[in-house]
């Protein structure tokens, strides 16, 4: 990922794999007074699925019908990944699906119609793409759409029918608050109302007619910056700062709420385990209990009203000494 240093470092060598077992939770019977006890003692909690086999940073995600879709990535090899991941929630199972035509990583990926969608990333460090892809989970196949404008590695989202890419990161640009949308129907791109701040690796995400762009980094560095993006108006407006300054964190809504969790900070250790969330209406965070391992450029999905976090790596700018986690961490709000 291309937000720990500014300046070019060549990649290195491969590097560790590790990760956590998992610790799947059981639920007893019983009255129905104790089984409302044990839902809200797993609520702010942290548990584990079964790892992932091959583990990748800088992946995308997205959920239907229970599975959740591991898309891309930068593997140990330190070479984009091209085949798709699939974890079944319910059965806690990974199989495999079509591989993308274009691998790459730190892409993004939204779900539209039962289609997702993925959008730019990196070839490799120093060379972005404009490569927009669509996956058919139920059809198990992949077609390309319109190419981005030009070269980047942005954020995603959907809002209504449009898919948005935001900000990101351009070869010899560096951080950028350009904004274009999406429209499946006619497959082309039209540039929207750009970032007040040029920045990637941001948390993203929609709650009901806005869009909220949280933290990232910017080219002056690591930034608190938080906007949402109003549908009506087409416009960005500055909200509540975000408590800590990261970079490509575990992501997703869940009711109404934006949670993100991990990433790289702008500490002395680097990776974090801090989570937390923000709540457009009232405009406010909450700090929430951390992550069991820190890292960054985790695969963000939400299913089943949990947040999945799925591998991500020891550092942002993955090079020789870089442990690639291959755990499952799934959050319950």
């Amino acid at each position: 990922m291309r937000f720990e240093r500014l300046a070019y470092l060549p990649l290195a060598a491969a590097a560790l794999v590790a990760g956590c077992s998992p610790a799947p939770t059981t639920v007893p019977g019983g009255s129905a007074q104790s089984r409302l006890s044990v839902a809200m003692a797993l609520q702010n909690t942290w548990s584990s699925g079964k790892p992932i086999p091959h583990p990748v940073t800088g992946a995308a995600a997205a959920s239907l019908d229970g599975k959740i879709y591991v898309l891309g990535g930068l593997d140990n090899t330190l070479s984009p990944y091209g085949v798709t991941q699939i974890y079944d929630t319910r059965k806690k199972i990974w199989t495999t699906g079509a591989s993308m035509p274009t691998p790459r990583w730190d892409v993004g990926a939204v779900l539209l119609g039962g289609i997702i969608y993925t959008v730019g990333g990196n070839y490799t460090e120093a060379t972005a793409s404009t490569a927009v892809e669509a996956y058919d989970p139920r059809g198990n196949s992949w077609s390309k759409r319109a190419a981005l404008p030009f070269a980047n590695a942005p954020s995603v989202a959907r809002l209504g029918s449009l898919i948005f890419a935001i900000g990101g990161y351009t070869t010899g640009s560096g951080r950028i608050a350009n904004v274009y949308a999406y429209d499946p129907e006619s497959n082309s791109w039209k540039e929207r109302k750009s970032l007040a701040v040029a920045k990637s690796n941001f948390g993203v995400g929609t709650i009901g007619n806005s869009m909220i762009a949280a933290a990232g980094v910017a080219n002056s560095g690591y930034t608190t910056d938080n906007e949402a993006f109003s549908k009506k108006d087409n416009a960005w407006t500055a909200e509540a700062s975000a408590p800590i300054s990261l970079a490509a964190p575990c992501f997703g809504v869940i009711q109404g709420s934006l949670y993100m969790a991990g990433g790289e900070d702008d500490g002395s250790t680097g990776t974090t385990n801090a989570a937390e969330s923000y709540t457009l209406e009232g405009n406010a965070w909450k700090m929430l209990a951390p992550m069991k391992q820190s890292q960054v450029g985790a695969a963000s999905a939400v299913s089943r009203g949990q947040l999945y976090c799925i591998g991500g790596a020891s550092q942002g700018y993955p090079n020789a000494g870089t442990t690639f986690y291959n755990n499952v961490q799934i959050y319950t709000p």
